[in-house]
């Protein structure tokens, strides 16, 4: 987590299970509305840091997954770390689960990008 908030990650290894291991510490530590402040603010930040376009932020996907890691968190026995946790939901690992929410049409318009847009196929 202190990588991620310092910017001292390398963005080309900070692939799906990293951002879950992120969403996961943030939720632990702070809840959900700071988690997603937080998430929001880090990920541009780290866009910015490495001279990327902000533009590939998207707002609905990560408040979207910070909502079902925390769902999945309610509903595990406390599991005391991140890896234990990821055994016990190993499907958070599967990318394309956001699918079981969201279709592709919501995902891919550009108003989810910048604002959060609540579930269309089913609520998280």
């Amino acid at each position: 987590l202190n990588d991620f908030q310092t910017y001292a990650i390398d963005p080309a290894t900070f692939h799906h299970r990293e951002h879950l291991r992120v969403a996961y510490s943030l939720l632990l530590t702070v809840g959900l509305e700071a988690a997603i402040v937080q998430m929001r603010a880090r990920i541009l930040g780290l866009l910015k840091h490495v001279g990327a376009s902000t533009e590939k932020y998207h707002q609905t996907m990560t408040v979207a997954w910070l909502k079902i890691v925390e769902r999945k968190m309610l509903v595990s026995e406390p599991v005391g770390c991140f890896d234990n946790f990821i055994g016990e939901q190993p499907e958070l690992l599967d990318a394309g689960l956001i699918y079981q929410y969201y279709s592709r049409d919501v995902l891919e318009s550009d108003a989810v990008k910048s604002e959060f847009v609540a579930a269309d196929l089913r609520a998280i």
